[in-house]
């Protein structure tokens, strides 16, 4: 009795999380926007449409019997589709997408682009400028729709009747256009009043040229002139950016003929720099065929960790890491920039994860003894 109590509990709070979970799987599958299979592999296309100084927004859904996912009960664009997962889309086919559902004309121009966390599936956001006509049109043919101020949007964003996507873009929109009309690359004010904000009107993004897919312009609206000890903080970040700048390790690697010695010593000519092999073959001097070396494709570049070794040495982890590490130092002391190229995985992880090995002297007693055991007395010995 004692023994099949905690078991017979066991297994049922094992059926219970199984069915629990088998259920959250299901309904989240039927109602991610719609279907589960655009979960898996798919992309979603967004139209944001102004028309004049409003934007175009679908109402709340109260149909229970339409399957309109999360975003049903929320304000939300009218303009949104998901087709198979694609990298890019043309403007064109964007553009004829649109007037495949809205029915209506209008000028298209890419906003950004996001993903879901997920390689396969991706988003891209589109500005829609609707006029005067079409958005008559529009109005006469979508009752659904309705034509919203940005500041009555704000008091839907405030008390969460905008479905999330819309909250975000309507933020980017309009938090990037501020910065943008207020300050410059640097975060220096266009206006020499302090704590000044230009006027906002959805009617004149269509003038601007904001690269909303440059999210320089949302570090700004964060940190500029009308920050607290801007210029200090920012000749401190410059200071501490240009010195580690100068200072850290470039990394290039990749498969075997990928061209990795070419762009190394390219990038190493522009920026003064001085390449490190991380190639586990290169080392070993007279073994020219068959590891590439390409010797005379350096030219004056320096190249450290080359011809280091002679020919069946073994040469290990611990010996590459001290080397590699003593040249980074070396070059970094000149003034010079070091650039770690080669495909030897080992050597790169290693590297980059700061692996630090002790050194372990050899128990050459040992190893005699061990040597002079039949392969059978050592699997003995071992499992003692």
């Amino acid at each position: 009795m004692f023994f099949w109590t905690p078991l017979t509990l066991f297994i049922i709070t094992i059926v219970v999380m199984a069915v629990r979970y088998l259920g959250l799987c299901n309904y989240y599958e039927q109602h991610f926007e719609g279907s589960g299979q655009q979960m898996r592999r798919s992309t979603m296309l967004r139209y944001i449409i102004i028309a004049d100084n409003t934007i175009v927004l679908r109402k709340p859904q109260s149909d229970p019997d339409m399957d309109m996912g999360f975003t049903a009960a929320c304000y939300d664009t009218p303009a949104s589709l998901v087709i198979p997962h694609r990298q890019s889309i043309p403007d064109d086919e964007a553009h004829t997408l649109f007037k495949e559902i809205m029915d209506v004309d209008a000028d298209i121009r890419p906003m950004y682009v996001t993903d879901n966390g997920n390689a396969d599936c991706n988003i891209f956001h589109y500005l829609c400028f609707l006029s005067e006509e079409s958005a008559a049109t529009l109005a006469a043919k979508r009752p659904d729709l309705e034509f919203a101020t940005i500041y009555h949007i704000s008091r839907l964003i405030d008390s969460k009747q905008t479905a999330r996507l819309l909250s975000a873009e309507i933020y980017r929109l309009h938090t990037m256009a501020m910065a943008w009309k207020t300050y410059d690359t640097h975060g220096d004010r266009h206006y020499k009043i302090k704590h000044y904000q230009p006027t906002f009107r959805l009617r004149d993004v269509h003038k601007w040229h904001i690269d909303f897919n440059d999210s320089k312009w949302l570090s700004i609206s964060e940190f500029n002139a009308d920050s607290p000890f801007f210029r200090l903080r920012r000749f401190w970040k410059k200071t501490y950016h240009r010195q580690r700048m100068n200072t850290s390790t470039i990394i290039i690697t990749g498969p075997t003929a990928s061209g990795k010695t070419a762009r190394a010593v390219a990038l190493a000519r522009r920026i003064g720099g001085e390449i490190i092999s991380a190639d586990s073959r290169q080392i070993y001097r007279g073994m020219d065929i068959g590891t590439g070396k390409d010797m005379a494709e350096y030219g004056d570049v320096a190249v450290h960790l080359v011809d280091i070794a002679p020919a069946g040495y073994k040469y290990n982890l611990f010996e590459y890491l001290r080397d590699a590490t003593a040249a980074e130092a070396d070059i970094i002391s000149r003034g010079r920039r070091p650039i770690v190229c080669g495909g030897t995985g080992l050597y790169i992880e290693s590297l980059l994860k700061g692996l630090r090995l002790p050194q372990v002297p050899p128990t050459n007693s040992s190893a005699g003894s061990f040597q002079a055991r039949a392969l059978k007395s050592l699997h003995i010995y071992w499992r003692r």
